[in-house]
């Protein structure tokens, strides 16, 4: 977005964003853009042009999904869930590992809740403090910063 308002010159230290400025003026995209990474509290996912996989925190007893795989090629409205198809195991190792891979190398370790770290985005404490504080004990507390 800021080089989309033309604030390209911000430099955001050890970030992987790249700028989607071309896509928005309708050029095409320049460089490496194999795949996107995303996390929401429990959640880390990869999307990459054939797979969407997402992992949940494994950590908590209280809050339990299971893992989810798409092949995007026969599947685009990611309907059937592979990730506990056989055939599919090595494709879950390499994509895990590289969601694991991404997110030991950006996340910052203050703000990593899937080790240890402390919330700093929206929070409902039913839900997520049971699963935080199951995983690291009751003294775990959010962070509210102002």
């Amino acid at each position: 977005m800021l080089d989309y308002i033309g604030l390209n010159e911000i430099e955001i230290d050890d970030s992987p964003g790249r700028s989607m400025a071309p896509l928005l003026k309708g050029d095409p995209l320049v460089g490496n853009f194999d795949a996107v990474f995303y996390e929401q509290e429990e959640l880390r996912a990869v999307r990459t042009q054939r797979y969407s996989f997402f992992k949940y925190f494994a950590g908590s007893e209280h809050y339990q999904f299971d893992d989810g795989l798409y092949d995007l090629a026969s599947d685009p409205g990611e309907d059937h869930n592979l990730a506990t198809d056989p055939a599919y195991a090595d494709v879950i190792a390499e994509l895990s590992t590289r969601i694991d891979t991404f997110f030991a190398k950006y996340a910052n370790p203050k703000y990593d809740l899937w080790n240890g770290g402390t919330a700093i985005a929206y929070y409902y404490p039913p839900v997520q403090g049971a699963v935080w504080q199951n995983a690291y004990g009751t003294d775990w507390k959010p962070e509210f910063p102002k």
